[in-house]
Protein backbone atom coordinates (compact mmCIF):
# COMPACT_ATOMS: atom_id res chain seq x y z
CA UNK A 1 0.00 0.00 0.00
CA UNK A 2 1.67 3.67 -0.90
CA UNK A 3 2.33 5.86 1.71
CA UNK A 4 -0.17 8.75 1.11
CA UNK A 5 -3.13 5.84 1.03
CA UNK A 6 -2.41 4.90 3.77
CA UNK A 7 -1.79 7.95 5.75
CA UNK A 8 -5.70 9.20 4.30
CA UNK A 9 -6.74 6.19 5.82
CA UNK A 10 -5.72 7.10 9.14
CA UNK A 11 -6.54 10.08 8.50
CA UNK A 12 -10.17 9.43 7.73
CA UNK A 13 -10.43 7.05 10.79
CA UNK A 14 -9.19 9.53 13.13
CA UNK A 15 -11.87 11.60 11.94
CA UNK A 16 -14.37 9.67 12.45
CA UNK A 17 -13.75 8.74 15.81
CA UNK A 18 -13.98 12.36 16.84
CA UNK A 19 -17.21 12.81 15.16
CA UNK A 20 -18.23 9.49 17.39
CA UNK A 21 -16.60 10.30 20.12
CA UNK A 22 -18.48 14.13 20.38
CA UNK A 23 -22.00 12.86 19.55
CA UNK A 24 -23.85 12.70 22.80
CA UNK A 25 -24.80 9.42 24.56
CA UNK A 26 -28.47 8.62 23.82
CA UNK A 27 -28.93 7.89 27.22
CA UNK A 28 -27.88 11.42 28.00
CA UNK A 29 -30.84 14.07 30.08
CA UNK A 30 -32.44 16.32 28.34
CA UNK A 31 -32.15 19.79 29.64
CA UNK A 32 -34.48 20.67 32.10
CA UNK A 33 -38.17 22.59 30.99
CA UNK A 34 -39.17 25.24 33.02
CA UNK A 35 -43.00 24.11 34.71
CA UNK A 36 -41.82 20.78 33.77
CA UNK A 37 -38.69 20.00 35.87
CA UNK A 38 -40.11 22.73 38.58
CA UNK A 39 -43.27 24.50 39.84
CA UNK A 40 -44.57 27.50 37.85
CA UNK A 41 -47.18 30.28 39.06
CA UNK A 42 -49.63 31.85 36.56
CA UNK A 43 -50.48 35.42 38.24
CA UNK A 44 -53.40 37.59 36.03
CA UNK A 45 -52.64 41.23 36.48
CA UNK A 46 -56.03 42.44 35.51
CA UNK A 47 -54.84 46.57 36.69
CA UNK A 48 -56.82 48.83 39.18
CA UNK A 49 -56.81 45.88 41.45
CA UNK A 50 -59.34 44.09 39.86
CA UNK A 51 -59.21 40.42 40.39
CA UNK A 52 -60.84 39.96 36.95
CA UNK A 53 -62.63 41.17 33.79
CA UNK A 54 -66.21 41.80 34.26
CA UNK A 55 -68.57 39.51 32.48
CA UNK A 56 -69.02 40.41 28.43
CA UNK A 57 -72.56 39.55 26.99
CA UNK A 58 -70.57 38.63 24.03
CA UNK A 59 -66.96 37.55 24.86
CA UNK A 60 -67.31 35.81 28.15
CA UNK A 61 -65.38 36.95 31.56
CA UNK A 62 -61.71 36.98 32.84
CA UNK A 63 -62.59 33.86 34.91
CA UNK A 64 -63.28 31.98 31.50
CA UNK A 65 -59.72 33.77 30.67
CA UNK A 66 -58.14 32.43 33.31
CA UNK A 67 -59.52 28.60 33.60
CA UNK A 68 -58.90 28.20 30.25
CA UNK A 69 -55.10 29.23 30.23
CA UNK A 70 -54.97 27.09 33.24
CA UNK A 71 -56.19 24.19 31.87
CA UNK A 72 -54.38 24.11 28.79
CA UNK A 73 -51.03 24.32 30.74
CA UNK A 74 -52.22 21.13 32.55
CA UNK A 75 -53.57 19.23 29.55
CA UNK A 76 -49.29 19.71 28.30
CA UNK A 77 -48.41 18.12 31.69
CA UNK A 78 -47.77 21.69 33.02
CA UNK A 79 -46.75 21.66 37.26
CA UNK A 80 -48.63 24.83 38.18
CA UNK A 81 -49.09 26.06 41.52
CA UNK A 82 -51.30 28.97 43.18
CA UNK A 83 -48.34 29.30 46.21
CA UNK A 84 -45.07 31.24 46.07
CA UNK A 85 -42.82 28.46 46.32
CA UNK A 86 -38.69 29.65 46.28
CA UNK A 87 -37.14 28.93 42.97
CA UNK A 88 -40.41 28.81 41.15
CA UNK A 89 -41.11 30.30 37.28
CA UNK A 90 -43.79 32.94 37.59
CA UNK A 91 -45.53 33.43 34.68
CA UNK A 92 -47.12 37.29 34.56
CA UNK A 93 -50.50 37.49 32.28
CA UNK A 94 -51.53 41.41 32.28
CA UNK A 95 -54.16 41.71 29.25
CA UNK A 96 -55.52 44.80 28.05
CA UNK A 97 -58.95 45.37 27.12
CA UNK A 98 -60.23 46.66 24.08
CA UNK A 99 -63.78 47.37 23.09
CA UNK A 100 -65.15 44.84 20.21
CA UNK A 101 -68.59 44.57 18.54
CA UNK A 102 -71.30 42.73 19.84
CA UNK A 103 -73.05 41.84 16.51
CA UNK A 104 -72.56 38.26 15.32
CA UNK A 105 -72.13 39.48 11.93
CA UNK A 106 -71.04 43.73 11.58
CA UNK A 107 -73.68 45.46 9.99
CA UNK A 108 -75.56 49.07 10.05
CA UNK A 109 -75.07 50.78 13.09
CA UNK A 110 -72.40 48.00 14.52
CA UNK A 111 -72.37 47.81 18.45
CA UNK A 112 -68.82 48.38 19.96
CA UNK A 113 -69.95 47.92 23.72
CA UNK A 114 -68.77 45.07 24.24
CA UNK A 115 -64.91 44.45 25.97
CA UNK A 116 -62.61 41.80 25.80
CA UNK A 117 -58.80 41.26 25.52
CA UNK A 118 -57.35 42.76 22.75
CA UNK A 119 -53.66 42.56 23.38
CA UNK A 120 -51.78 40.33 26.50
CA UNK A 121 -48.35 41.11 27.87
CA UNK A 122 -46.74 37.62 28.96
CA UNK A 123 -43.88 38.12 31.54
CA UNK A 124 -41.56 35.34 32.75
CA UNK A 125 -39.54 35.60 36.05
CA UNK A 126 -37.94 33.63 38.74
CA UNK A 127 -36.62 30.13 38.33
CA UNK A 128 -33.22 28.73 39.42
CA UNK A 129 -29.48 28.33 37.77
CA UNK A 130 -30.77 25.65 35.52
CA UNK A 131 -33.88 26.50 33.83
CA UNK A 132 -34.07 29.67 31.68
CA UNK A 133 -37.50 31.11 30.99
CA UNK A 134 -38.17 32.78 28.17
CA UNK A 135 -37.94 36.57 27.44
CA UNK A 136 -41.20 38.52 27.82
CA UNK A 137 -43.56 38.04 24.48
CA UNK A 138 -46.99 39.45 23.87
CA UNK A 139 -50.01 38.02 22.28
CA UNK A 140 -52.77 39.77 20.06
CA UNK A 141 -56.14 38.90 20.12
CA UNK A 142 -57.18 39.15 16.69
CA UNK A 143 -58.84 37.10 14.01
CA UNK A 144 -57.41 38.66 10.90
CA UNK A 145 -60.33 41.70 10.71
CA UNK A 146 -59.29 43.87 13.94
CA UNK A 147 -62.88 44.18 14.44
CA UNK A 148 -63.31 39.95 14.94
CA UNK A 149 -62.25 38.88 18.19
CA UNK A 150 -61.78 35.40 19.93
CA UNK A 151 -63.90 35.02 23.21
CA UNK A 152 -62.38 35.00 26.71
CA UNK A 153 -62.57 31.10 27.00
CA UNK A 154 -61.43 30.93 23.32
CA UNK A 155 -58.26 33.71 24.04
CA UNK A 156 -57.52 31.89 27.28
CA UNK A 157 -57.25 28.28 25.32
CA UNK A 158 -54.85 30.07 22.50
CA UNK A 159 -52.99 31.96 25.64
CA UNK A 160 -52.13 28.49 27.13
CA UNK A 161 -51.04 26.99 24.05
CA UNK A 162 -48.56 29.73 23.26
CA UNK A 163 -47.01 29.68 26.80
CA UNK A 164 -46.12 26.50 26.06
CA UNK A 165 -44.78 26.95 22.57
CA UNK A 166 -42.72 29.77 23.94
CA UNK A 167 -41.52 28.03 27.15
CA UNK A 168 -40.95 24.65 25.04
CA UNK A 169 -42.04 23.96 21.44
CA UNK A 170 -40.03 27.10 20.00
CA UNK A 171 -36.57 25.83 20.67
CA UNK A 172 -37.84 22.36 19.18
CA UNK A 173 -38.49 24.39 15.91
CA UNK A 174 -42.42 23.02 16.21
CA UNK A 175 -44.96 24.86 14.78
CA UNK A 176 -46.62 28.06 16.21
CA UNK A 177 -50.21 27.66 18.12
CA UNK A 178 -52.42 28.34 15.43
CA UNK A 179 -56.08 30.87 16.33
CA UNK A 180 -59.39 28.79 16.30
CA UNK A 181 -61.71 32.03 15.93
Amino acid sequence: MPVTSCCRLAVGAAAVFVVVSHAPAQGAPAAPVPCRDSMCRVVFDWGGGQTSAPMDRRYGSGDDFEAKVRSALAAKQYRMTEETKPGEIVIALRPRMKSAICDAMPGLNTDLSCKTIGDLAIAFSGGDATLKPPGARSVRNSCGDATMMMTMAQFGQYTGDMIAYFMEGEKKGERRPSLKC
